[in-house]
């Protein structure tokens, strides 16, 4: 009675030894700057574990989805204007400018920890940073404040007695929690897991044997490299990393010896499989080479050696021929004497090789409507490789003090500040515009749904702003491609989005670039490249009669020809 219990305690103890620890997150994200000359003076985002699920568009002012994968999200309770005007105040800035530089920094969201399945661990907070320091959070279970700073004791008091707001913070942070406790337990995806070995690069007698998983959902994973289906030590990881598809990857390797003997498997615990995978490595090596390929390469190099040895001994003995020839010449036609240019020849022997570069130039960046924030001129020499000495210059943009500039040598030259003109106004007289076109392909996953496609291309300058409209109106959820370079020094944009196929209204695609004097509609036509109707009931019919009255013709010639033979008794 005693073993069976026994057994049964082992058993369930290695039962638990395949459990995943998993921690999930929802963090917003938001940063304001007092003076914002160089950076944006707002900036927000949602990263839901290690990934942008959404960000802040000030242009439009609003939320903007990152990721097709993820749910709607209820609007955060505070605003952009209110955030900012909350800067204002602490940095004691006018509404026009501030005289010194303050961050202030905001972190709100929800933190889950989960073994087997179990909830072990759910907390919801609200932080605020100010200038690098802990400032100010709040207590969402008793709907008061906690300052961190002495600075944000006044605030406190006056947070405090906001009632409907640190109510709507509450029901925000609460519903963040029911999110992340259930999204993570929707969607699954296993990973794939290879494992492959290569030479260590500082030590011949060893390997390097890796196992990679990619392609997994959601983020947590524990993985490890067994010897006997025993875990090795001195792993080294690369930890967990997304992919561009929304999913992660991971990387473990571990240093072995090359003539080790053993089975050697890559084991695997994740959410989305039923069972830990367990992959052998089959002993193959990726950049491996046998005794016989090294002996080879040995002979094929030494043979290599000497016909190089070979041609370059014969090629010095010709040069020194032809200079011994030119020379006596020389010397009957000067008397004996030794020219000035047959002497440059006795010293054009260097017996070092150098190498000394110099790169000059200027660089300029400017915003969408034009307005040059940056404009610089460089001046640099490098020699063996190693950069040498240099000089640049920043030029003064309007508005901008800088002190007296001196030095040995005038700098910018001429050339730079020619260099610089130039290259301000070149972009604006080289413009070609973008041809545009709007298609549409099915879906791939989902047969209800259409990808509607936009392409601009040919276009120069790089910038250029593009989306798909319904009724004039912007769609969300666009995926771009981003700003491409063509093989003619033009570029190209794609942008997309996923519709219903019997959706109606009128699609078109909008294009402002500064090679256009207005900016470009081009409208759907409504056809869709790989959709192709039903064949019709009637049809399928008629295929599926005329197919049946054939194979019956053939059975009666089939039967006539047999019936034929054996009246003539053949």
């Amino acid at each position: 009675m005693f073993l069976p219990f026994v057994f049964i305690i082992l058993l369930f103890h290695s039962f638990l030894g395949f459990g995943l620890q998993e921690k999930h997150y929802l963090h917003f994200k938001f940063t304001a700057f007092s003076k914002a000359n160089t950076l944006p003076e707002f900036s927000a985002e949602a990263v839901a574990d290690g990934r942008q699920i959404r960000h802040y568009n000030n242009k439009d002012n609003s939320w903007v989805r990152s990721s097709l994968t993820e749910d709607d999200w209820t609007e955060f309770p505070d605003s952009r204007d209110w955030f900012i005007h909350q800067m204002k105040t602490l940095s004691n800035c006018t509404n026009t400018q501030c005289s010194e530089l303050h961050i202030l920094q905001r972190k709100s969201g929800c933190e889950l920890e989960r073994y087997n399945g179990t909830v072990t661990s759910l907390r919801a907070f609200d932080e605020y940073g100010f200038d690098g320091e802990d400032f100010i959070a709040f207590n969402s279970d008793t709907l008061q404040w906690i300052y961190k700073n002495i600075k944000a004791k006044e605030i406190k008091i006056k947070w405090d007695q906001q009632t409907k707001r640190n109510e709507l913070l509450q029901h925000f942070l609460k519903t963040c929690m029911n999110w992340i406790s259930t999204v993570n337990n929707t969607k699954k995806t296993p990973p794939d897991v290879h494992v492959f070995v290569r030479k260590a690069p500082d030590d011949d007698s060893k390997m390097n044997l890796s196992c990679l998983a990619t392609g997994f959902y959601p983020r947590d994973i524990e993985m490890n490299i067994r010897l006997d289906k025993i875990n090795t030590e001195n792993k080294i990881s690369s930890g967990i990393r997304p992919n561009d598809d929304g999913s992660f990857q991971m990387r473990v390797s571990v240093k072995i010896d090359r003539d080790i003997r053993g089975s050697y498997d890559c084991f695997v615990i994740h959410r989305g499989l039923t069972e830990p995978a367990v992959v052998e490595w089959e002993g193959n090596y990726a950049d491996f080479e046998t005794e016989s390929q090294w002996s080879l390469k040995a002979v094929l190099i030494t043979v290599s050696t000497v016909l190089v040895l070979i041609v370059i001994s014969y090629c010095i003995y010709r040069r020194k021929r032809l200079n011994g020839g030119q020379r006596r010449s020389n010397e009957v036609e000067n008397g004996g004497k030794m020219t000035p240019h047959s002497h440059r020849g006795e010293m054009a022997s260097p017996e070092e090789f150098h190498v000394l570069q110099k790169r000059i130039g200027c660089e300029v960046v400017k915003l969408h409507d034009g307005k040059v924030i940056s404009l610089k001129a460089s001046d640099e020499s490098a020699y063996d490789g190693k950069d040498f000495i240099s000089q640049m210059y920043n030029q003064p943009l309007p508005g901008t003090k800088i002190g007296h500039q001196t030095g040995q040598n005038s700098f910018p030259t001429d050339f730079h500040k020619n260099c610089m003109d130039w290259i301000s106004t070149f972009n604006n007289t080289f413009k070609t515009p973008s041809d545009v076109h709007v298609f549409a392909r099915k879906s791939p996953d989902d047969h209800t749904k259409l990808n509607l496609s936009c392409l601009a291309t040919g276009f120069y300058p790089r910038d250029i702003e593009m989306y798909i409209r319904l009724n004039r109106v912007k769609l969300e959820d666009q995926i771009s491609s981003e700003i491409r370079p063509n093989d003619d020094e033009t570029f190209q944009m794609r942008s997309s989005v996923e519709i219903d196929i019997n959706s109606e209204g009128s699609y078109d695609c909008f294009v402002i670039h500064s090679s256009l004097t207005e900016p470009v509609s081009v409208k759907w036509d409504g056809r869709c490249f790989n959709c192709e109707p039903d064949t019709p009931l009637s049809a399928k019919t008629g295929v599926v009669i005329g197919v049946a009255i054939i194979i019956f013709l053939i059975l009666i010639v089939y039967c006539f020809c047999i019936q034929r033979r054996r009246s003539h008794g053949l």
